[in-house]
């Protein structure tokens, strides 16, 4: 039975860099935009507050959306439907992990032109691909099947 969970991240741009996470999915670690799912009770910008807060220890403000996006995973009946919003951080400090958050063994700000497609997970890969080709595009939707 397919199961469609809510989730919110941020694209967070400072220097031209993207705050961004080395997570580990399925044995294969690949940068992401900090990004979870949303708590009962918690709305998508409260939740992209608080998943960016936690994965890399930014406190971050959202803005406006920056984009909606569904991800299916027809093998695991798994459908994530995501908020992404612009966000802009609190401080200066600089990104760390949490222990509480295992699977991301990094949290950095990154020139995307020094990051390989590969390196990208395929859903962050595509948002940050249409971000960049029109920056200050209305928000947008997409979807991608993994």
């Amino acid at each position: 039975m397919w199961r469609s969970l809510p989730g919110a991240g941020v694209l967070v741009v400072r220097d031209r860099q993207v705050l961004m996470v080395l997570h580990e999915r399925g044995g294969c670690y690949r940068w992401e935009l900090p990004s979870g799912l949303v708590d009962p009770g918690e709305t998508f910008e409260q939740a992209a507050e608080r998943e960016t807060l936690e994965e890399t220890g930014i406190a971050v403000s959202v803005r406006a959306l920056l984009c909606t996006a569904v991800m299916d995973v027809p093998s695991a009946e798994y459908r994530g439907i995501n908020a992404y919003f612009h966000a802009d951080t609190l401080s200066i400090a600089q990104p760390r992990t949490s222990a509480r958050k295992e699977r991301i063994s990094a949290a950095a700000y990154l020139d995307l032109d020094q990051l390989s497609p590969s390196e990208m997970h395929p859903v962050d890969r595509r948002i940050l691909t249409l971000w960049r080709r029109k920056p200050d595009r209305p928000a947008f939707f997409t979807y991608i099947k993994l």
